[in-house]
């Protein structure tokens, strides 16, 4: 019996930028702020309450192109 192979992926996934944020109320995950999503949320920053989260946005120029 043979195996089922599956072929070679040769698209890397999509670059993202993240940037970590310091804010001063909680906001949910899948919160947008100025175009950027909340991804991560941390929690807060020791010295004043400040909630700290990290935020993606994809790079612009992410968008597949067709192969031939």
């Amino acid at each position: 019996m043979r195996r089922p192979t599956t072929p070679p992926v040769d698209q890397q996934p999509a670059p993202v930028q993240t940037k970590f944020l310091r804010l001063f109320h909680a906001v949910p995950l899948g919160h947008r702020i100025d175009g950027w999503r909340v991804c991560w949320v941390g929690g807060w920053d020791r010295c004043r309450v400040l909630f700290v989260v990290m935020v993606e946005a994809p790079q612009d120029d992410t968008i597949p192109k067709a192969r031939r």
